[in-house]
């Protein structure tokens, strides 16, 4: 580990730390500044599609209460 580290030019602590993370989060481990996780992007997709489908739900309630009232 320290010779990997001194290989590399950077201090033993940080290759221990970046093995680390790289062993509790997997492939998504160093996935860049701004990058979400899937996990992330999956929520988010999930949330607009929830917003569609309340969007959707309204529209329907309104057309029912327009027929209701209309075939009354």
């Amino acid at each position: 580990s320290r010779q990997a580290a001194s290989d590399l030019n950077i201090n033993a602590t940080m290759l221990r730390d970046w093995v680390r993370t790289l062993g509790a989060e997997g492939p998504e481990a160093f996935r860049g500044q701004g990058n979400r996780t899937s996990l992330d992007a999956e929520m988010t997709r999930m949330r607009r599609e929830i917003t569609v489908l309340r969007q959707e739900r309204d529209i329907l309630k309104k057309t029912a209460e327009f027929w209701v009232k209309e075939c009354s």
